[in-house]
């Protein structure tokens, strides 16, 4: 999601998803997850496809310096499960970029949270700072979703949402691979 916005706003550090939301509300293969979800599709590769596009991107750009973890929840998620799966999720992304500095984020807040999300957004702020405190490196801060930047699903940004969130991760993390971010 924040992929696209950040490409949009002219950055050109991030992998690009093969299936994101387009801003128009089409759902592709790679939405993004929660840590349950990232979990489940590393115990069934044949069913979620999250780590085969994952290593896909990551045999075309090899020379990974910095990844960035946004840790997104949901309602329905139970706090100690996503921590147990996020930090597993922590722990293969170490194992496969071992020099690479880690962000962790919490998910983008809304301004009028979506039921689906529920309290999702307050709780990934404490399980990202837990993934800070285990080592990781805070990443960016996203401002919260005004109800116009949202999709028709009150969840995922539409186009405005996409700017909005790819200009403020362009502030963080720089435009090109040769420009330090703020």
């Amino acid at each position: 999601m924040y992929a696209g916005g950040y490409e949009l706003a002219g950055g050109t550090r991030f992998w690009h998803p093969p299936s994101v939301f387009d801003g128009r509300g089409t759902l592709g293969a790679y939405p993004g997850g929660t840590p349950n979800t990232w979990a489940l599709a590393s115990d069934h590769p044949e069913t979620l496809g999250y780590w085969a596009d994952f290593e896909r991107m990551a045999k075309e750009q090899p020379n990974v310096s910095a990844v960035w973890y946004q840790v997104c929840m949901v309602a329905k998620d139970v706090p100690g499960d996503a921590l147990a799966n996020a930090r597993r999720i922590v722990s293969i992304l170490r194992a496969r970029f071992p020099d690479a500095t880690l962000y962790v984020s919490p998910m983008t807040g809304y301004v009028t949270s979506p039921p689906f999300v529920g309290d999702g957004a307050e709780r990934s702020v404490a399980l990202a700072s837990q993934l800070v405190a285990d080592g990781a490196t805070a990443g960016p801060v996203l401002p919260k979703l005004e109800p116009d930047e949202l999709l028709p699903d009150a969840t995922h940004e539409n186009v405005a949402g996409m700017w909005r969130m790819g200009r403020a991760l362009l502030r963080f993390f720089g435009q090109t691979v040769d420009e330090q971010g703020e």
